[in-house]
């Protein structure tokens, strides 16, 4: 029987953890493959894989299209509280893991004027979330898996367990220490963190609705 399983995700999301609990589950494990961006290239060297295992946070922008090309693959979803996640690619902490000093604000995402790099983070952050995208993680989907940073975080067992079912493979219950979770440094952001004119940056943004969407609380 098919077991493909595409991980993905908003960068700072818990892809990276996912993946690496998941890994050795199957045959054949790639993570942040950029010359897999192409889904084309992709189907024609993995359409006989049996027991696949691919992670990339850019999926998360062409999420239909990847299920067009793997119409019998399954998807899981990580998701974390938007303003954890914005807080954490404006002020990246060296203590995160793995760490990203989002060097590409600047260049890429950040506009002519603007003396702050929030907006281009939040740019960086919306871009993960195309209507089609918040279409699908909202609606029922038999294929799709959305889970929960924060429930991992508070809840473990129970949460990868989900995983593990939604997967079909047999759950190996000893996780090294490494994998277990840790809190974050931005852990329990919240909008009165930011200054009072970043928040009016964040208020005048997608945040407030992807949290609504989400289920997360804005305050």
């Amino acid at each position: 029987m098919r077991n493909q399983l595409f991980i993905t995700g908003c960068v700072r999301s818990g892809t990276n953890w996912v993946y690496e609990i998941l890994s050795k589950y199957y045959i054949s494990s790639y993570s942040e493959y950029f010359e897999y961006l192409n889904l084309e290239k992709r189907k024609i060297d993995f359409h006989d894989k049996d027991s696949l295992l691919f992670k990339i946070n850019e999926d998360m922008r062409n999420l239909n299209l990847l299920q067009d090309y793997f119409p019998k693959c399954k998807i899981l979803i990580l998701l974390r509280n938007p303003l954890e996640v914005v807080n954490s690619i404006y002020k990246p902490s060296k203590k995160s893991i793995p760490y990203r000093p989002f060097v590409d604000l600047k260049e890429k995402w950040s506009r002519e004027g603007e003396a702050d790099l929030l907006p281009a983070a939040i740019r960086r952050f919306e871009s993960y979330y195309p209507t089609e995208t918040v279409n699908l993680i909202t609606r029922k989907n038999k294929r799709v898996l959305v889970l929960k940073y924060e429930d991992l975080v508070n809840n473990f067992n129970y949460s990868i367990s989900k995983v593990f079912e939604f997967c079909k493979i047999k759950q190996n219950i000893n996780f090294d220490d490494e994998l277990l979770p840790l809190r974050t440094p931005n852990q329990g952001i919240c909008l009165k963190d930011f200054s009072l004119q970043n928040q009016k940056v964040i208020l005048s943004s997608r945040i407030p609705f992807l949290c609504k969407s989400f289920n997360y609380p804005l305050g």
